[in-house]
């Protein structure tokens, strides 16, 4: 038999519930397959049961011909097979050296603090491109940073195959180009590489093969050169998605809002008006100064200079909780810090500061309420079991979903949506674009903050461009193609255009 990792008819109950349904699959060394699905589909338990965290409750796994039985992760570990979460596993606490040697590295006897020790850990920093010392503390890695320390940790077990969970979900640009680059590098010294994205472009740059799931089973086995992103994606959802084919609604000509020379400690030159159901993109580079613009329209920071107009009427903006009272509303960037709270339900979340709405002599109409949660669950199609599950039970897309139904019931003037679709699956993804177009049809002016450039180009009427903390541009729908964006966004590329124009 062939040297390589088998999965057969693998199955995963708990209690009468099935999550996945006879799934197989094969990777051989220095292969790369992708495995692709709606969240919900079973990636993340097929995953676990590979890496020795559960168990299945039916089929095998053989390594080169050779059954496995892992009864813990370090059954898999000692069989070559390691995995970098999403979810980072370090103990910021302690050194790099001693968050690698948290793993036991096979055969290595060096004392703990040695000079032998520290050479191991820089020789694996050295492969993976980590430009640090075994000394530094872990709490000072960035998210990069933080993702190359993992994949040196499973290079450090001498792992043969690794698995890799939505490794780029919240990593900048360059750095999602550098991580594939060495994931590229991994094929090439034969390492075999289970990749888990929903970031199909980084799938079609790597993948060799694609295992496609739905609703827990097998739906397809697929030849990256012989695919394409729309089979990959009709395969996952089973239904049309439309991919931002929904063609954007002309907006009224009357501004619904103007600012004019903002400025907060953050970011400046903020000077643009939105009209009636507008979508107006923010663009740029992470660090560019466009998600500081968002907060500062909520009044997050203070503004230095500057106004902003709301219908014609000029608002001060202290605190996000005027903004709201001034009808503009947030969906904050990050769902998990400061969107949600886990260990409320469903139904809590959708109201968190909203039951003035419902009250009356300080008595709230649960009866309202109840109706209230229904209706918006509906209408924003979340799914869910019950509207009294906690909200962390929910898949991203659809506590997404929740958060920017809550926003929208307070009938915003402006409503500013940041990272719209971070972390969800396309079938969420296109949900949740499809809702931002027919609340601008229907009226409401939106601003998208997002750091995807082809969902800010999709979605957008126009598009202001940030670059170095402050806003360089605005270009119309038919302008802004990725050249130009770029071209403004990239400071470089600004002072080279000048110097031809000059």
């Amino acid at each position: 038999m062939s040297a390589g990792l088998v999965c057969r008819d693998l199955v995963k109950t708990y209690g009468r519930v099935t999550v996945v349904r006879g799934v197989g699959l094969t990777l051989a060394p220095g292969e790369i397959r992708a495995v692709i699905g709606e969240n919900g589909a079973g990636k993340s338990t097929l995953m676990k049961m590979i890496a020795g965290i559960v168990p299945p409750s039916a089929g095998a796994i053989t390594l080169n011909g050779a059954p496995l039985t892992m009864a813990s992760p370090r059954d898999a570990t000692d069989a070559g097979i390691a995995i970098v979460h999403q979810e980072l596993q370090l103990v910021p606490a302690l050194n790099l050296a001693d968050n690698v040697m948290l793993v036991r590295p096979p055969g290595l006897t060096a004392r703990r603090g040695s000079r032998a020790e520290y050479q191991f850990v820089q020789t694996l920093f050295d492969r993976v491109g980590l430009k640090r010392r075994p000394t530094d503390k872990a709490a000072s890695l960035s998210a990069a940073e933080a993702q190359l320390l993992e994949v040196a940790k499973a290079l450090a077990l001498n792992a043969q195959f690794i698995i890799f969970d939505e490794p780029t979900s919240a990593l900048p640009p360059a750095e999602v180009d550098r991580l594939l680059s060495l994931i590229e590098g991994l094929r090439e010294d034969d390492i075999g590489i289970l990749y888990i994205s929903h970031h199909l472009t980084e799938i079609m740059r790597i993948a060799d093969t694609i295992t496609v799931l739905r609703d827990g089973r097998e739906v397809g086995n697929l030849k990256k050169s012989e695919t394409s992103l729309d089979e990959m994606i009709q395969r996952m959802v089973d239904r049309p998605v439309s991919l931002y084919a929904s063609a954007l609604k002309p907006h009224s000509d009357d501004v619904a809002i103007r600012v004019r020379d903002l400025a907060t400690a953050s970011v400046r030159d903020l000077s643009f008006d939105v009209h009636r159901g507008e979508i107006f993109g923010f663009a740029g580079l992470i660090g560019s100064g466009m998600h500081d613009a968002a907060m500062a329209l909520v009044g997050a920071e203070r503004a230095i200079t500057g106004t902003v107009e709301i219908e014609g009427r000029t608002v001060r903006l202290s605190s996000p909780h005027e903004a709201a009272r001034a009808g503009i509303v947030l969906v904050p960037e990050e769902r998990k810090e400061q969107a949600i709270v886990p260990d409320l339900s469903v139904h809590q979340n959708l109201h968190v500061g909203r039951h003035d709405r419902f009250s009356r002599f300080g008595l709230v109409d649960l009866r309202a309420l109840a109706a209230k949660t229904r209706s918006l669950i509906q209408e924003f199609n979340v799914r869910l079991a019950s509207p009294h599950q906690a909200i962390s039970t929910l898949s991203g897309g659809n506590q997404q979903k929740t958060i920017v139904s809550r926003c929208v019931q307070s009938d915003p003037k402006l409503l500013i949506v940041g990272e719209p679709t971070r972390g969800v699956d396309i079938g969420a993804k296109d949900e949740i674009h499809q809702r931002i177009i027919d609340l601008a049809a229907a009226g409401t002016t939106i601003i998208v903050v997002s750091s995807e450039l082809d969902e800010v180009l999709a979605l957008s009427h126009r598009v202001a461009v940030f670059s170095e903390r402050r806003m360089v541009g605005v270009l119309d729908k038919a302008e802004a193609t990725p050249t130009c964006v770029m071209e403004l966004a990239t400071p470089k590329s600004r002072e080279e255009a000048v110097d031809v124009a000059a």
